[in-house]
């Protein structure tokens, strides 16, 4: 079944065909896409406030990547040593909303929240995130994000998949000829491919 937003009448919106039923997609759950579409709109929030630039191509872009990628990987193991002593678990019983604010969706956050360590590790030790996610940057380092390893308010988990297919989207993607954002014809989730459904659901049916 296609499904096909329609596209926007405004100047300065990419517009984008997912082609969930030829792509990756096929295979993705609701919360993958989910994850997909709030990605994007994020990015069409910070389109909107005037915070995307354009690093690509610059002379040190390649170093700027290079030390995103080196704080992805730290990223990953810190958040893993503090989900395998607790502390993690700790956090979400006291404040939730500073757990549910590291994903891209509230599906993936419960996913990663029962996700328990095989014995014999304590089976209180929630949240371990293997390669099924990737730290993702909130505000994409090629549109100006920071590559610090402190500034974990721009890292968050993100599904890898949808990752990987976000970047060809992204690559293509100008803030200065679309000062508007992305229009993808899948999004929003819940209004297209997976009207009704939960996100466990197939996104294709």
């Amino acid at each position: 079944m296609a499904i096909v937003a329609q596209k926007p009448t405004g100047a300065g919106v990419q517009y984008i065909e997912c082609d969930v039923e030829g792509s990756a997609k096929a295979g993705w759950n609701c919360c993958q896409l989910e994850q997909f579409c709030n990605k994007l709109m994020e990015l069409n929030e910070q389109a909107g406030e005037g915070d995307l630039g354009s690093v690509r191509g610059q002379p040190n872009y390649d170093d700027l990547r290079g030390e995103g990628n080196d704080a992805a990987e730290e990223y990953r193991d810190v958040w893993n040593q503090l989900a395998d002593d607790g502390t993690l678990n700790a956090i979400d019983d006291q404040a939730p909303h500073l757990m549910r604010d590291k994903f891209f969706a509230d599906c993936a956050y419960e996913q990663s929240r029962a996700t328990v360590r095989p014995p014999p590790a304590p089976q209180d030790t929630n949240f371990h995130v293997g390669p099924e996610m990737q730290p993702d940057h909130e505000h994409e380092l090629q549109f100006g994000g920071d590559t610090a390893m402190g500034d974990l308010m721009n890292l968050r988990w993100l599904d890898t998949s949808v990752n990987r297919s976000l970047g060809s989207t992204l690559r293509g993607h100008d803030p200065a000829t679309y000062p508007g954002g992305i229009n993808a014809d899948c999004c929003p989730a819940d209004e297209t491919y997976c009207a009704g459904k939960t996100p466990d659901d197939p996104v294709v049916t």
